[in-house]
């Protein structure tokens, strides 16, 4: 009996050690494809897709040279790849403006794109676009615009610029100052712009345009509170000579975003934390400069209430297309 016992013992043993000797096999098994794909999925970056793309549009740098901006563009590009994971490539990918992009963003891999906040509202559905960034100042990620006149111009209100010279930087560099300023126009009933404020300058950057009002070229200029500050700081002979007219609520410039396809992929989190600490890196820091950005934060979608705003009074006024 005792016997027989045993070689019970022993038999249920050998199912219950083959048993887990299966179970152990699956397991491995399932770690093995799990690695397998996890493999896979790194090597697809360089080896079975193209490479990931920085999208980059030229009216982002109108206030400085395009080949500069390129070239920094270039050493900024080499060290993001360099701090990423092995295999995992980037680009950058030009734009002549946002019209560009959305005719052919299709035809790239794109991973990050960076738009006015007026055009992330618009676009952002179209183009599939994942908030993550917003450009900032030292202390503020929302930018204010001035309309700058001289101490020594008869001019006391918005109404008193109809007919004269005034300069303001391109829309397509950065269409918020100029709604802006059509919607003092249009709330303070004045005459319609392209009556009585039709002697606009558009072709200058910002330094230029405060300087041609320095010097009696322009009648008021239109431009960010950080140029104008930033001119000052250079010559402070600007600040005693002219003087601010209006000046706008805070408002955020630019939203950086991840395309979806991006978001969902391995290499994210990794790129997402690079692009946090930019400012520890020389090719960061030159590339801040070019855009005149402190720093960049993570983004958060009340920065954008006071451009919703502007974009509903301005559709009301202007009977606009802006969504």
């Amino acid at each position: 009996m005792l016997q027989d016992f045993f070689q019970f013992i022993i038999k249920r043993g050998y199912k219950y050690l083959n048993f887990c000797k299966s179970k152990f096999l699956i397991l491995i098994a399932v770690v093995f494809l799990l690695m397998t794909n996890i493999i896979s999925q790194k090597k697809s970056g360089t080896e079975n897709n193209e490479a990931w793309g920085v999208a980059f549009l030229r009216t982002m740098f109108l206030n400085a040279d395009y080949n500069d901006a390129k070239a920094a563009i270039k050493v900024y590009v080499q060290n993001l790849q360099d701090q990423l994971l092995t295999g995992f490539s980037m680009k950058p990918v030009y734009f002549e403006n946002t019209d560009d992009l959305l005719k052919n963003y299709s035809k790239e891999n794109l991973a990050v794109i960076s738009l006015s906040s007026i055009d992330y509202l618009a676009y952002k559905s179209r183009l599939s676009l994942y908030p993550i960034l917003v450009n900032s100042g030292q202390s503020d990620p929302l930018e204010n615009y001035l309309i700058v006149i001289r101490k020594d111009e008869n001019i006391n209100n918005i109404a008193a610029l109809a007919d004269k010279k005034i300069g303001m930087p391109p829309k397509a560099n950065d269409p918020i100052p100029v709604m802006w300023m059509d919607v003092l126009i249009e709330s303070g009933k004045t005459a319609k712009r392209e009556k009585s404020f039709n002697n606009i300058i558009t072709d200058k950057t910002e330094s230029q345009l405060i300087l041609s009002l320095f010097f009696g070229q322009l009648d008021a200029c239109l431009v960010s509170k950080t140029s104008f500050e930033t001119m000052v700081e250079i010559n402070p002979q600007i600040g005693r000579q002219l003087t601010i007219l209006n000046s706008s609520p805070g408002y955020l410039r630019v939203v950086s975003s991840f395309t979806m396809k991006f978001k969902n992929s391995i290499y994210s989190n990794e790129l997402l934390k690079h692009l946090t600490t930019l400012d520890n890196y020389a090719a960061g820091r030159q590339l801040f400069a070019l855009t005149k950005t402190a720093k960049i934060i993570p983004y958060k979608d009340e920065y954008l209430n006071n451009v919703r705003d502007l974009i509903s009074t301005y559709n009301k006024l202007k009977k606009h297309w802006i969504n």
